[in-house]
C-alpha cells in the first residue's frame, strides 16, 4: 500500500498555516490529502473528531498558564513540542510549551528550556485520539501514516490561531516580540510566526 508522502504533507500544513484557514477546516484538507495517498477506513474516524471542543480547551489552557506563570521577557522562542507520554500505562500523543531565548542559528536552541512552567502539557483530547485510533489496530493500522501530519497540523493550525486571537499582551509579558515553533522533539519543527505589539505576523 503506498505510503502518505510526509514531506508534501508537511508542505500542505505550512500553506495552510500562512493562509487564515480555521483549524477545523485545515484538519479536513489534510486528512483528504492523506487519504487520497493510503486509502484506510480510520480516516472517517480521524475526520470526525471534535477539532472546535479541543480549540476551546487548549485557549483556556494556554490563557491560565500565561497567566499563572508569565514567561519572562527574554524567553523569545516558545517551542510547542508534539511527544508521546504515557498515561495510564497507554502511550498516547500531546503538546506542551516551553520556552528559551530564540536563535534561529541554533537548532538545539529549545533544549534545556529556562522557561518550563507546571501546567506546561496540554492534554490534548485531539492529539490522543489521533494516536488512539492511528495505532489502535495493530494489523495494518495507519501508525505513524496518521499521527504525523494529523498531529503536525493540528498543533500548527492551533497554535498559530492561538497566537492570533489571544490578548498579545498576556503573551508578550513585557518582551518585545515572541517567535511561535511548533514540532515533534524527535524531528521535525516549523516556525510559525512572530508575535510583537502590533500582532501575529505569520512565517
Amino acid at each position: 500500500m503506498p505510503e502518505v508522502n510526509k514531506a508534501a504533507a508537511y508542505d500542505e500544513i505550512q500553506a495552510l498555516v500562512r493562509s487564515d484557514c480555521p483549524v477545523a477546516e485545515g484538519m479536513a484538507h489534510v486528512i483528504t490529502h492523506c487519504e487520497r495517498q493510503h486509502p484506510h477506513p480510520a480516516w472517517k474516524r480521524l475526520s470526525a473528531l471534535d477539532v472546535d471542543s479541543d480549540i476551546q480547551h487548549l485557549e483556556r489552557w494556554l490563557t491560565h498558564l500565561f497567566q499563572s506563570a508569565p514567561p519572562p521577557p527574554e524567553m523569545t522562542g516558545f517551542w510547542f513540542g508534539l511527544f508521546n507520554p504515557y498515561r495510564g500505562d497507554e502511550p498516547s500523543a500531546d503538546l506542551y510549551v516551553a520556552g528559551n531565548p530564540y536563535d534561529a542559528s541554533k537548532g538545539d536552541w529549545p533544549c534545556g528550556p529556562a522557561w518550563f512552567p507546571e501546567g506546561r502539557y496540554a492534554h490534548s483530547q485531539v492529539l490522543s485520539r489521533v494516536y488512539s485510533i492511528a495505532y489502535g489496530n495493530s494489523q495494518g493500522a495507519l501508525m505513524n501514516e496518521a499521527t504525523y501530519p494529523l498531529n503536525l497540523a493540528f498543533a500548527a493550525l492551533s497554535v498559530r490561531t492561538l497566537a492570533q486571537k489571544l490578548d498579545s499582551k498576556l503573551l508578550l509579558a513585557g518582551a518585545q516580540e515572541r517567535i511561535f515553533v511548533v514540532g515533534f522533539d524527535s524531528g521535525d519543527e516549523m516556525v510559525l510566526g512572530r508575535l510583537h505589539e502590533g500582532g501575529f505576523d505569520k512565517a
